[in-house]
């Protein structure tokens, strides 16, 4: 009767939305969601670029023609320079950076972030975690807003060439010097410079990323050459300095290793490793004609090579240090990088061919096509990829889900990194077909 299938189709709603992730709510002070703090990067500057009321004459040192900047972010402990919060930092194991998207809503990140220590079953103590959350500002988002910001913050355009031009690497666009990499940079290379200070305790550093955090994620961990990531392989210039001074490779190198890992969420694009793409389930050159009308599919911020519509000189920097490009890619091969993928993120994106004929449908389409791009590249030379894809069931695109799933909170906090983590923890590292 009626009223029994009111009652059979309510019992099934019910079931269904137990089924259902659930957002785990944040219970941040307003002092933590309250406070933009500023990390200061100095960098040189002309006088004639000092033609607004932020960027005083009286912030120059006029010996040296520099200026300091600041990059925003907030923090659930305080500023990471500040003295008085030195003492508050003594007990920090890991430290989780959270990159926002193109909504550049730094404070929600923070904000879902934060509940993830409690989460965890892994064996840090949610007082051992420090979560930080970068805010790459738009020159639009320090006005009709009741939050002060940090003298001379750093802002990059968010319109043109390009939109949300923080994610590929792009210089700030009031002194048009400082690339967001290199904030990036700035941030990771801090902590470890007062690691023994502040952070004796520090283990681990990751950096995760989703939607245009995750695009910029993977493209600062391609292109960085910061010294904290640990990497073995030196740069030719690198190793001309070593020659000249005299030096081991590894002499300088930072006292009890901190692990750096980069964790790519539901990106919508990626930048290739070389020209091929998968075409029809192949691995292969684009058709000539394909080429032809969209040539600059392998092009900067969607490939290696120079040109695109945004010129980056940080990414032209780190290419020149090396002999060759493939240097490049066999750094970026070796270091510790997750790529998070909501099973649910399934619609068609469009925006451009280099995205849409030449990466695939979706993003979980095209993670899974670039994951196995990499795996044909390590094959190629005799090795297994040393990067992992996880994919997460019953998710679509949101970064609090993401985070807060299981696999998400392993990607964070597990242990043993990439090639341990299947056979040990029995998780479902989904299998790609060549």
């Amino acid at each position: 009767n009626e009223e029994e299938e009111e009652e059979n189709k309510k019992s099934s709603d019910e079931e269904s939305m137990e089924k259902q992730p659930r957002y785990h709510l944040c219970t941040l002070t307003k002092e933590q969601l309250g406070v933009v703090h500023g990390l200061s990067i100095q960098h040189p500057v002309r006088w004639s670029n000092l033609r607004s009321t932020t960027h005083n004459r009286k912030d120059v040192d006029q010996e040296t023609s520099t200026t300091t900047s600041n990059l925003a972010y907030f923090s659930t402990m305080g500023s990471i320079t500040s003295t008085s919060t030195i003492s508050s930092h003594q007990s920090t194991r890991l430290i989780l950076i959270v990159i926002h998207g193109s909504a550049r809503n730094a404070d929600d990140y923070l904000c879902s972030a934060s509940v993830l220590p409690h989460l965890s079953q892994h064996e840090y103590d949610p007082n051992s975690i420090l979560v930080l959350s970068p805010w790459f500002l738009a020159p639009t988002d320090t006005t009709n807003t009741t939050l002060s910001f940090p003298n001379n913050a750093l802002k990059w355009n968010d319109v043109g060439p390009i939109a949300h031009t923080f994610r590929y690497g792009a210089n700030d666009s009031f002194f048009n010097k400082i690339s967001s990499y290199r904030a990036m940079d700035e941030m990771v290379e801090t902590i470890m410079r007062n690691k023994d200070e502040r952070f004796p305790l520090l283990e681990r550093i990751v950096v995760v990323g989703h939607s245009a955090g995750g695009q910029f994620v993977q493209r600062w961990a391609l292109t960085s050459s910061s010294n904290v990531w640990g990497d073995d392989l030196e740069t030719h210039l690198q190793q001309q300095q070593r020659e000249l001074d005299g030096l081991r490779q590894n002499e300088n190198r930072h006292k009890n290793a901190v692990q750096l890992r980069a964790i790519v969420a539901n990106s919508r694009s990626f930048a290739y490793l070389d020209a091929r793409r998968f075409l029809n389930g192949t691995f292969q050159l684009p058709p000539k004609e394909m080429m032809h009308s969209c040539p600059g599919y392998d092009e900067w911020e969607w490939g290696l090579k120079p040109g695109g519509p945004l010129a980056v000189s940080y990414i032209s920097n780190s290419l020149s240090s090396f002999h060759s490009k493939q240097q490049m890619i066999d750094r970026y091969m070796k270091r510790n990088v997750i790529y998070l993928a909501g099973a649910k993120d399934d619609t068609t994106v469009t925006a451009s061919c280099e995205d849409d004929e030449f990466q695939g449908r979706s993003r979980l389409e095209r993670s899974a096509n670039f994951y196995a791009a990499l795996n044909i590249l390590s094959g190629e030379r005799g090795e297994s990829v040393r990067h992992v894809r996880l994919v997460v069931d019953g998710v679509g695109h949101d970064h609090t889900l993401m985070f807060q799933s299981d696999l998400g909170l392993e990607a964070i906090f597990g242990d043993l990194f990439l090639e341990e983590i299947e056979d040990e923890l029995e998780i479902d590292v989904e299998e790609v077909e060549l």
